[in-house]
C-alpha cells in the first residue's frame, strides 16, 4: 500500500490537469491488475515447475524484478517543481516546469509565475490544519471516510491473506 500512495502522487506531477483523473485511476487500476496477474503467473511457475526446496526462493527473486527495474528508473524521474521550490532553486522548478509541458505536448507556459512561492508553516499552523478535519462542515465526512477506508484496508486484507 505504499508504493501505490507514492505512484500516486507522482503521477499526478506529470499528468495534465484535464484528464489526470481518469489517467491516474485507468493506469494504477491497470499496473495494479498486470501486477496481480504477474504475481499469479510466477507462483503458478514456481510452485509446479521449480524443485520443492527452490520454490520459494525463486519466487522472491522473481516478485522482485519489477521494484528492481523501477529502482533503476528512479534516475530518470522528474523531480517536483515544488521539491524544487522548497529547496530554492527557481530555475530547476522552471526547467522541471518546462519538461513537463514538454512530455504533455502544452506550449501555454514554460516558466513558473513569478509570484508563486512556498510558504513554510510553523509547527502551530499546521496542527491548526489538521483540526480543521473536525471543524463541523467536514467532521462528518472525516468520520465517513475514515471508517470507509478502515472497512476497505480490514476487508482486503481480511480477504486476501486469511
Amino acid at each position: 500500500p505504499g508504493g501505490v500512495t507514492c505512484s500516486f502522487t507522482l503521477l499526478s506531477e506529470v499528468v495534465g490537469e484535464k484528464s489526470r483523473g481518469k489517467k491516474i485511476i485507468l493506469s494504477m487500476g491497470g499496473l495494479w491488475t498486470s501486477g496481480a496477474i504477474f504475481s499469479a503467473a510466477i507462483a503458478w511457475v514456481c510452485f509446479t515447475q521449480v524443485p520443492l526446496n527452490w520454490q520459494w526462493r525463486t519466487f522472491i527473486i522473481l516478485s522482485a524484478v519489477p521494484s528492481v527495474v523501477l529502482l533503476g528508473l528512479f534516475p530518470f524521474l522528474i523531480e517536483s517543481p515544488r521539491y524544487h521550490l522548497s529547496r530554492n532553486t527557481q530555475a530547476m522548478a522552471d526547467k522541471a516546469v518546462e519538461t513537463l509541458y514538454k512530455i504533455q505536448d502544452i506550449n501555454k507556459l514554460s516558466t513558473l509565475p513569478e509570484n508563486l512561492k512556498l510558504h513554510k508553516l510553523d509547527d502551530g499552523a499546521s496542527r491548526k490544519e489538521w483540526k480543521k478535519l473536525f471543524d463541523k462542515n467536514f467532521c462528518l465526512t472525516t468520520i465517513i471516510l475514515t471508517c470507509l477506508w478502515f472497512l476497505n484496508m480490514g476487508a482486503y486484507y481480511g480477504i486476501c491473506f486469511v
